[in-house]
């Protein structure tokens, strides 16, 4: 057995520290079986043939989810469905959940619209003590809490940053006998912090919509480069 990095221990930390419903809806958002206790579930998301990392990204917003959604209208919540013509039924965390399996949760979005008094009782839950810089610094503060925002792993690079255009830094494009090379690369580059397009990493958002379509923007404009 190789090193452990520090992305599995930061993962492995976070997962313990979840409820075992958040666990299940982390299995169901990667296809992964979600019965058994919640060692069973943690032991499987840590074994699984996703790489560490792309677990870690939805995790985070998971915990950023938990924390917010006292503070969040579902009426933003639904009109973010309704746009992406999702489902708008269920409680606020259901909608919340929703999103996040979509990619379309967005953590430094939803900081934006706390009222001051918000997020003063937010930074105060995760830090106690009250914010004492500002709007601007403790709303920054809250999303570095979870590793979001400026320090968000799809973010950390100019390939991904805000305003490039991009969604991923690389698409892998390969043949179907190939698979087991590209898998392999596409961890690798996921835990060396590359945003990768690699269809298995995103069977949940590719779930009912114009694959013909949909491929043609991940292997075009969405992403920087293309790995055959």
């Amino acid at each position: 057995m190789g090193p452990v990095s520090s992305k599995e221990n930061e993962l492995a930390a976070i997962l313990r520290e979840m409820s075992l419903d958040e666990l299940r809806f982390l299995c169901s958002t990667f296809k992964l079986r979600v019965g058994g206790g919640k060692g069973d579930v943690v032991n499987r998301l840590l074994t699984s043939k996703y790489a560490h990392p792309q677990i870690l990204e939805v995790t985070r917003r998971v915990m950023f989810a938990r924390a917010v959604t006292d503070f969040v209208t579902r009426d933003y919540l639904a009109r973010t469905l309704q746009g992406n013509r999702l489902s708008m039924s269920g409680t606020k965390v259901e909608l919340a959940r929703r999103l996040i399996e979509n990619d379309l949760f967005e953590p430094p979005r939803i900081t934006e619209l706390l009222t001051p008094q918000e997020v003063r009782e937010l930074y105060y839950s995760l830090y106690g003590s009250v914010p004492v810089e500002g709007q601007v610094q403790a709303k920054a503060a809250i999303l570095q809490h979870f590793h979001l925002g400026e320090g968000d792993s799809r973010r950390a690079t100019p390939a991904t940053g805000a305003g490039s255009g991009f969604s991923s830094d690389v698409a892998l494009s390969f043949a179907g006998e190939d698979r087991r090379i590209a898998t392999s690369l596409a961890k690798d580059l996921g835990s060396a912090g590359v945003k990768v397009f690699y269809d298995e990493f995103y069977r949940s958002e590719l779930w009912g919509r114009n694959l013909s379509e949909e491929f043609r923007k991940r292997y075009g404009e969405k992403t920087r480069f293309v790995i055959p």
